[in-house]
Order: structure tokens, then C-alpha cells, then sequence
């Protein structure tokens, strides 16, 4: 969200109290909460910068992709994991688009005796998530540099130019003034992970691939959809892509689903496997 619409949000005379509080939200978490509003400002320029929150987690971020945003919607907002939705100390997490690490720290310390699991295929935003886990000791945690896909495979990976975050699978989540470079990158499918990770179930899926999660579900099997708890995924409406769909499609396969903004070309989904009677 550009500080623009913060700014709209905070002076609309019909404002909810909700999103006044949210407003200030990052001064309740982060030690160092003016480079988030800095950020909003596009005072800070270029380069790295650590967000210091108050329960001394470090996360080295790039300035240039906005990143307390980001970390916000994670460590703020609790976007990925509202109420009911909460991460169990216990839990097997797989994260499908780690990005920088700025969710799977957060896992790492709710599922304080359980496993994460992450996969991000770009190089540059892999080194950040690496750094990441090292600097916070995130030991509980495996990082793979892997796409996820239908299956198991190479694909064309298309980055945009303005950086290193919206990156995917689907050049039409590009438009014409983002114009995407590519390269290839290996990519698994989910029924992959099973294996690759020697896990029988997955308590808490997190997925945001820009796209890419119409082909990664619609190509996992029934059996192994039936492996997975709960999935906490941003989801995105490109041309033909619709989240109708994708809800109809895990609905048909036993989960309960519930979207966020599901009007919008992004917005959230909330699934969690029905227990059998």
C-alpha cells in the first residue's frame, strides 16, 4: 500500500476505528518504527536496512522494494495468520515463495519445536532469507532455492524490472511498464515436497507465488491435498485466473474455504481440510 493511500485511510471521514488503530500498528512491534514511515514517505532512498522489532528479531530488508510493508502484513497485521489461524508450536510449515524470510522467521518462532520448510527460487531474495534465518537462529528451518509448479520441472521465471519482489512463473502478471527480464529456474510440484521433505502432512501451508498457485493446486492430487491442514495464501486474479475457481476446486476437495477481497486482483484465502466423520 503507497503512503497515498495510508494517508487516505487515515484522514477519510468515514474511517473505521480499525483502520486508524492499523495505522499505528508498526510503532507497537518495531524498535525502530520511523523507517517504516520514512519508507511511506520514499525518504529512505536505496540500500539495505535492518527493521529492529521490540522482541529482538532482525530483519535485513531492501529498502527499495518497500519491504516494511511487507513485514507489516506479517509481523503487524497478521495477514497470514489471523484468529483461528494461528501457527501451533508443533506445526510442519512449508512455505511456497519465501521471499527474504521475513514470514518464515515468524514461523520459525511460533512452530518453536515443529519444522519449517521454504522454497524461493530467485538467487538475490534467497541470499536475504539465508541472512535472515542466520542472524535470528533459526535453526528449526530448511530453505530450498526451488520454484513450485504443476510438476516437477524447468521453467521460464520472469523478474520484473523494478526489482526483485512480484516475481513469477506467469508473464501476465507483468504489464507493460514492469516489461520482465527471465531466467530459468528448477521447479517441484507439492506432491515433490512430501518426499523431498520426508513429511507425511503439512500442518500450515503458506503460499504467495504471483500466479502460480492455479497450476501448482490444480496439478496436486487429491491424496495429497488431503495431506494438508490449513492453507494461508495472497492470491492473484490475472486475466483468466479467477480465485472462484481455485476455492471451488479445494472445496471439491474436502476444505472449508473463506476469501478475503475476493472482488479485488489480490486478496486472501483461508482453507482448512474438513476433519473426516
Amino acid at each position: 500500500m503507497k503512503f497515498i493511500e495510508l494517508f487516505k485511510v487515515f484522514f477519510c471521514s468515514n474511517t473505521k476505528l480499525k483502520n486508524f488503530k492499523e495505522f499505528f500498528v508498526p510503532i507497537s512491534y518495531l524498535k525502530n518504527w520511523w523507517l517504516f514511515y520514512l519508507d511511506c514517505f520514499d525518504l529512505l532512498g536505496e540500500g539495505n536496512k535492518i527493521y529492529k522489532l521490540r522482541n529482538g528479531i532482525n530483519l535485513n530488508s531492501d529498502i527499495k522494494q518497500k519491504d516494511g510493508f511487507i513485514i507489516n502484513e506479517i509481523w503487524g497485521a497478521n495477514d497470514y495468520t489471523p484468529i483461528d489461524f494461528e501457527i501451533a508450536e508443533n506445526d510442519t510449515v512449508v512455505e511456497i515463495g519465501g521471499y527474504k524470510g521475513y514470514f518464515t522467521v515468524f514461523a520459525s518462532k511460533k512452530a518453536k519445536k515443529g519444522k519449517i520448510y521454504t522454497f524461493e527460487p530467485t538467487k538475490y531474495n534467497f541470499n536475504f532469507l539465508r541472512k535472515n534465518l542466520l542472524v535470528n537462529k533459526c535453526n528449526n528451518v530448511k530453505s530450498f532455492q526451488l520454484g513450485l509448479a504443476g510438476k516437477k520441472t524447468i521453467k521460464k521465471f520472469f523478474v520484473g524490472l523494478d526489482g526483485q519482489s512480484g516475481n513469477s512463473i506467469i508473464s501476465d502478471w507483468f504489464d507493460e511498464k514492469r516489461k520482465p527480464t527471465t531466467f530459468t529456474v528448477s521447479c517441484i510440484s507439492i506432491n515433490n515436497i512430501f518426499s523431498l521433505c520426508k513429511i507425511k502432512d503439512i500442518d500450515f501451508l503458506k503460499v504467495d507465488c504471483e500466479g502460480a498457485e492455479y497450476e501448482i493446486f490444480f496439478n496436486t492430487s487429491g491424496k495429497d491435498l488431503q495431506r494438508i491442514k490449513k492453507i494461508s495464501m495472497e492470491f492473484h486474479q490475472i486475466g483468466e485466473l479467477k480465485i472462484k475457481d481455485l476455492k471451488k476446486f479445494l472445496e471439491k476437495n474436502n476444505f472449508s474455504v473463506k476469501l478475503i477481497d475476493s472482488d479485488k486482483p489480490i486478496g486472501m484465502l483461508y482453507a482448512k481440510r474438513k476433519e473426516k466423520v
